[in-house]
This record gives C-alpha cells, sequence and structure tokens, in this order.
C-alpha cells in the first residue's frame, strides 16, 4: 500500500516520496465500532500541500469492515456502504474533503465515496485479494487521478 503512494506522490511531485506516512485511525466518529470496540483502518496518507498549496492529502486504508451494514451507512452513506458490502477485507485509496454537491460528478469518473457530513471523499475500493492481483501502476494511476479529481472538484 505505501508504494502506490509513494509511486502516485513522486509522479505528481518527484523528489516528494517522503512525504508518505503511516497511520491508524481509531476515532469511532470516523470508523464506527461494533459493539464496545471502535473499528481500525490502518494505512498510509501523503499530505502534500507541504510541497505545493495546489494539492490537499491523499490516503490508502486498510479496513477489516466488521461494522453492519447500517452503521457502514450511517457513517459513510449509502454508495460507500453498498461499495464495501461485499468486500471483507478491503482497501480504499481516496482523498477527501471535496464538496458533496459534486457526488455525481465523482460517480461519473467510476470512482465511489464516502459521505462524511457535509463532504464526500472520493475513491477506489477492493478487495484485498483483487489489489493484490492488480498491478502496482494501475493503483498508482489511480492515486494520481484522485488527486487531480479532488483539485479539480475543490476549484
Amino acid at each position: 500500500m505505501r508504494q502506490v503512494l509513494e509511486g502516485s506522490v513522486e509522479l505528481l511531485l518527484p523528489g516528494s516520496g517522503t512525504l508518505v506516512k503511516k497511520h491508524v485511525w481509531r476515532n469511532a466518529d470516523y470508523v464506527g465500532t461494533s459493539g464496545n470496540t471502535v473499528a481500525i483502518w490502518r494505512g498510509w496518507s501523503a499530505n502534500l500541500s507541504k510541497v505545493d498549496r495546489r494539492y490537499r492529502s491523499v490516503y490508502i486504508d486498510y479496513i477489516e469492515n466488521s461494522l453492519p451494514t447500517s452503521e457502514n451507512e450511517r457513517l459513510f452513506g449509502s454508495v460507500f456502504a453498498e461499495a464495501i458490502k461485499s468486500q471483507q477485507p478491503c482497501v480504499y485509496l481516496f482523498v477527501t474533503s471535496c464538496p458533496l454537491e459534486k457526488h455525481t460528478e465523482v460517480l461519473a469518473t467510476g470512482f465511489t465515496f464516502r459521505r462524511i457530513r457535509n463532504v464526500i471523499h472520493p475513491g477506489v475500493v477492493t478487495d484485498v485479494k483483487s489489489f493484490l492481483e492488480t498491478p502496482l501502476e494501475v493503483w498508482i494511476t489511480f492515486g494520481v487521478e484522485l488527486v487531480n479529481l479532488q483539485t479539480r472538484l475543490r476549484s
């Protein structure tokens, strides 16, 4: 997963692969709870704005997806809940903070999105097996496309 972000970042901003950092999400408001246990999303992120203010961050996370569908819908909206429904566990490559009103444009590109309050997080989600079987170059291309989509949607 780290290689996906490093490759995407290097294509966008040569020499900036060191921006990629490991992270763990454990905030119940963002990743949910199952029973009394907060879900955990583990992955990598790169804050591109440290090098170029036109850009924001890009993320890739491993999601165990142990939440009930109703909790996924409550937290992330029906589009994302449907996208991950049959994918346990899954990988989600995404960007954040795009205007909610741009959701149809995101879907028209072939990407899905996670809704968080009044913004969306466009991305691509797949099961782990498919992620591992897909060439790295394809994932790097998705990363670059997502960053460019985010930049376009936010302008």
